[in-house]
């Protein structure tokens, strides 16, 4: 069987290849009667009308297309065309995107769906919805943020103070045991002032309390001043523990926090400003 060389017009060589293939080729318009090409064996490069055995493939090839004909290259689908259920799920997230999650959520899913059906070739639908849904829950997220941060804002500050009291009363439980402690050891009268307590407290830090910003923590009771360094009122300094049990012996003044001389705490109504 006779074999040929094609000659590309990028200057490469193809084949060799049979007649039958080289006909396919020029029916499909691979190749012309222009096109060169070497019969195996041959040095000479022809053009491919010099070959007799291809001159019916050539005049087949030559012949116009039929005004009208077309050939799509993707066949359109058959049936009704399915509508993308996550362009839906993209605008029911939009419309619920008061929520901040489902728009986000919906934003997402839009711009998937929007791919999928671009590359479905017409075997997906729903591109109207899929943009709907990533309008939607783009102005729902740029609506619900700041809305969403008004809300939890609050009830974040809320939890915080709460923490800072329960923190508060843990304080005023430790002060209270150091003056007990205190009178222990000194004929059962408690400390004339906090300093004197340093050795029972160990640390001026927690005689600040949490929720206060207007007093710094000292680091050590050389640098304490309780003008500074100081929250918690001593309301009966010097007083026998006897007499203490059921006195208000420490004061909170901004939680109303109490500790009394048995070194029980309570948390009384703050007072109103």
């Amino acid at each position: 069987m006779q074999m040929y060389k094609i000659l590309g017009t990028d200057g490469k060589e193809y084949g060799l290849i049979n007649a039958d293939v080289l006909r396919q080729w020029i029916v499909q318009r691979r190749a012309t009667a222009a096109t060169l090409v070497r019969a195996e064996g041959d040095r000479d490069w022809k053009p491919l009308a010099a070959f007799p055995e291809f001159a019916g493939a050539l005049a087949e090839g030559q012949k116009p297309p039929v005004v009208g004909e077309c050939v799509p290259a993707t066949p359109p689908p058959s049936g009704p065309v399915k509508t993308s259920g996550l362009a839906i799920a993209s605008l029911v997230c939009g419309v619920m995107g008061f929520l901040c999650l489902p728009a986000l959520a919906g934003l997402v899913l839009g711009l998937v769906s929007l791919v999928k059906i671009n590359k479905s070739k017409g075997q997906l639908g729903g591109m109207g919805l899929a943009i709907a849904g990533i309008c939607v829950s783009a102005m729902m997220l740029f609506v619900s943020i700041p809305v969403g941060a008004g809300l939890f804002l609050p009830a974040l500050a809320k939890a915080k103070a709460k923490a800072q009291r329960i923190n508060c009363v843990s304080t005023l439980r430790s002060i209270g045991f150091a003056a007990r402690r205190y009178s222990g050891d000194n004929k059962e009268i408690f400390p004339p002032d906090f300093l004197s307590m340093s050795n029972e407290l160990n640390t001026p830090k927690i005689l600040v309390c949490p929720a206060d910003t207007k007093h710094t923590r000292a680091e050590t009771w050389a640098g304490f001043d309780p003008r500074n360094n100081l929250t918690y009122e001593y309301l009966k300094p010097g007083i026998a523990e006897s007499n203490a049990q059921h006195e208000v012996i420490f004061r909170c003044p901004i939680h109303n926090n109490v500790c009394l001389g048995d070194g029980s705490v309570q948390q009384l109504p703050r007072p109103r400003h």
